[in-house]
Parts: C-alpha cells; sequence; structure tokens
C-alpha cells in the first residue's frame, strides 16, 4: 500500500549480501545462496510494481576473493618509525609518513618487494593520471597510495582490524571488478 499511495523516492539498502562477501568471498556456496535469496525477493517485489512505479538495483563496489596466501603485510618492509598512519582499505592503503621517513626510499622499497602486485603512487600521480581529484582546499593526504592491481589484500597489522584480517571478499582499488557496478532497472 505504500508503494500506492505515494510519490517519492525510496531507499533500501541490504547489507546482508555485502557481509557474506566479506566475510565468505564472491566464490562462496554462503553468498550465491544469499545472492539467490535477494534475486527472488526483488522478483516478487518487481512482480507487485504498480505501472507508474519503478526500481533500480545496484551496489556500491565489486569485490575480489583473496586467499589468506596473498596477504601482503606492510609492517614487514616498514619500520614502525616511518610511518605516522595507514588508512584506506585493504586494496587501497594509504600511508602517512613520518619526518624521519624518505618518500623515495620506501616508495623504492614497496616497488621492489610488491610492485608486480600494486602500484605504489603519490596523490599527484593518481591525479595527473586522471583517477583522483586532489582536493581544492588544504587537507591531510596521504603520502603514498598502495593500489591493489592483482588478487592480493594489503595490511599493516599495527592499523588493522582483527576481523579484517581474516575477510575473504576485499574492494576499494582500481581493477575492473572492483569498478564493474552493476545496474539493473525494472519500469525505469
Amino acid at each position: 500500500s505504500l508503494l500506492k499511495s505515494s510519490k517519492g523516492l525510496i531507499y533500501l539498502y541490504v547489507p546482508e549480501l555485502d557481509q557474506t562477501a566479506h566475510a565468505f568471498g564472491v566464490s562462496s556456496s554462503k553468498w550465491l545462496s544469499q545472492l539467490e535469496s535477494l534475486d527472488s525477493l526483488i522478483r516478487d517485489l518487481v512482480g507487485n510494481l504498480p505501472k507508474d512505479a519503478g526500481i533500480i538495483v545496484t551496489a556500491d563496489h565489486g569485490l575480489v576473493d583473496v586467499e589468506d596466501f596473498n596477504h601482503i603485510y606492510i609492517d614487514e618492509l616498514i619500520p614502525a618509525a616511518e610511518l605516522k598512519f595507514v588508512g584506506g582499505d585493504t586494496r587501497a592503503l594509504q600511508l602517512y609518513l613520518t619526518e624521519a621517513a624518505s618518500l623515495q626510499d620506501v616508495s623504492k622499497r614497496l616497488e621492489v618487494a610488491i610492485g608486480d602486485s600494486c602500484y605504489i603512487v603519490t596523490p599527484k600521480e593518481l591525479a595527473d593520471s586522471g583517477w583522483w581529484q586532489l582536493p581544492a582546499e588544504d587537507h591531510y593526504l596521504p603520502d603514498l597510495l598502495v593500489l591493489a592491481r592483482k588478487q592480493v589484500a594489503l595490511y599493516h597489522r599495527d592499523f588493522a582490524k582483527k576481523k579484517s584480517l581474516m575477510m575473504k571478499g576485499h574492494h576499494g582499488s582500481i581493477t575492473d571488478t572492483e569498478l564493474s557496478i552493476p545496474l539493473i532497472r525494472f519500469n525505469v
């Protein structure tokens, strides 16, 4: 009755599919079962749509499965004395260096150790390549970004949440899989 009597936009977020993907991966039977359940619910909803209503189904990101043996531990590559903070996602780390760290030295070490699996770039390099827009205001930007380009997850164990170390499904980088966002329209 809500759909028949109201005009406007209704936004609905279903977190269970994303949570299952992170916990078990998109190749798991648990995720597939969750996807099938959601598909069935959407099919029922679409079947009951009034003629003047529409539905758009999308996601906020793609996901890749990463096995534990493909975890890269940044804390093994950069001494704690060279890092103020590590932020970002498990596939797009943001590294904030201390005064004691040399940007060129840290970048070179990472390039030698993991350069075949990741892009190691500065915010300016990422902006110059068209992947990021630097803020107009003076924000506290990371010194380096480490963006996964293969099936790896990136962690600094002093900054990562223990639960994230157990995740199977990951996102945040600029691979085609992570940037491919489905968009399905019904009556729109």
